[in-house]
């Protein structure tokens, strides 16, 4: 299967630009298997083996910027919350090679899979933007019981180059595990307008399980699987240690 490729200009990040939320995209039960084998064997693109949850054990949606190209990708998936931690399922993404930062990062609090918007982008008008994005928290369903979160971050340095959170760099035809990522942000100050803050803090960790993670690619496709090797997430220059 192809990959999902969301368009997103770096130039409107690096300025901050305003824009609107994106639209509502079904949620994933399982793991979100985009493997496009002819690529990767031919080296055009490479195959990333993820899954990221927050510190309670819910799923987080990761969207990790191209550097070379400015395109945004979706690298993790909306699991189902007790889908992915009794199955242990992973993303297997093909995505071009190059060199990836972490820009935006959604979780919800509550149990249930389903979250209600896409990334937004960063706009200085609606609250105080810190050097490490901006954070959007909504309320939604019965008597508001589901609070989202959502960080947005233009994902590098002003070098261009140097990630703020988090990074990876793939090369061609390359099959990388980038392990089980524990990920958790918080706000800085008080809310500028309804439901926008300046980001205070994101912090991370990485657990590596490569041989759950080959087990769970060989069900998709046995050959990934025995190239499957272990790659690694570097941390930005904002991000703590978790």
């Amino acid at each position: 299967m192809h990959f999902k490729r969301l368009a997103l200009p770096f130039l409107l990040l690096a300025l901050l630009a305003p824009g609107c939320a994106g639209t509502t995209r079904t949620p994933f039960t399982g793991s979100m298997a985009r493997i496009d084998a002819d690529s990767v064997n031919n080296g055009t693109k490479s195959l990333v083996v993820m899954r990221v949850s927050t510190t309670w054990g819910t799923p987080a949606e990761t969207r990790w910027l191209n550097v070379e190209s400015g395109e945004l990708y979706i690298v993790t998936s909306r699991f189902a919350a007790g889908t992915q931690q009794v199955a242990q399922e992973y993303d297997m993404v093909t995505l071009p090679p190059g060199r990836y930062v972490l820009a935006y990062v959604q979780y919800s609090e509550s149990t249930r899979s389903s979250l209600p918007f896409g990334p937004f982008d960063i706009d200085p008008s609606l609250s105080n933007v810190s050097n490490l994005g901006q954070v959007k928290l909504e309320k939604s369903g019965v008597d508001s019981d589901k609070l989202t979160s959502s960080l947005r971050s233009t994902g590098v340095a002003r070098d261009g180059r140097t990630p703020l959170i988090a990074g990876f760099t793939l090369g061609r035809g390359e099959v990388r595990y980038l392990g089980d990522m524990t990920i958790g942000f918080g706000i800085a100050g008080t809310m500028q307008l309804p439901g926008y803050y300046p980001a205070g803090k994101v912090a991370w960790s990485t657990h590596n399980d490569l041989e759950r993670a080959r087990l769970s690619l060989s069900r998709e496709n046995a050959v990934m699987g025995d190239k499957l090797q272990q790659g690694q997430v570097v941390r930005g220059s904002l991000a703590v240690r978790l």
